[in-house]
């Protein structure tokens, strides 16, 4: 489990073990994940979780880089990354729309992220 502090959701995610991994106890484990934490340990099954300071993966982020409107969205470790480069141009903008696209604009859907897309391409 994962959550993240910055929409405070929390997203599950089953994952089978390796080879490596099936016999280890949980020193082992914690060893061998030391950013997350252990928060059941009943072999065959293990849970884990661990906080981060950010957006899940679940959301958009509208901002600017280069001059222009930027989609961004954040990968399950909670590092942003480019998802798709606009042709609309920042200066075209209001001083209103600039400022809060340098702040990033957080949308949950890509229903959102088209319609605020609208907005600014009009």
């Amino acid at each position: 489990k994962t959550y993240y502090k910055s929409c405070r959701h929390t997203v599950e995610k089953a994952v089978q073990a390796v080879d490596d991994e099936v016999n280890m106890d949980e020193q082992q484990l914690k060893s061998k994940y030391p950013d997350w934490d252990i928060t059941g340990f009943s072999p065959p099954i293990v849970e884990f979780s661990r906080s981060v300071d950010s957006y899940c993966p679940n959301h958009y982020i509208i901002g600017v880089n280069d001059g222009f409107i930027v989609i961004y969205v954040y990968n399950e470790d909670g590092k942003k990354v480019v998802q798709e480069k606009t042709d609309i141009s920042a200066k075209i903008l209001t001083p209103e729309d600039q400022q809060a696209l340098s702040g990033g604009i957080v949308v949950d859907t890509e229903e959102q992220k088209e319609q605020t897309l609208e907005g600014f391409s009009n």
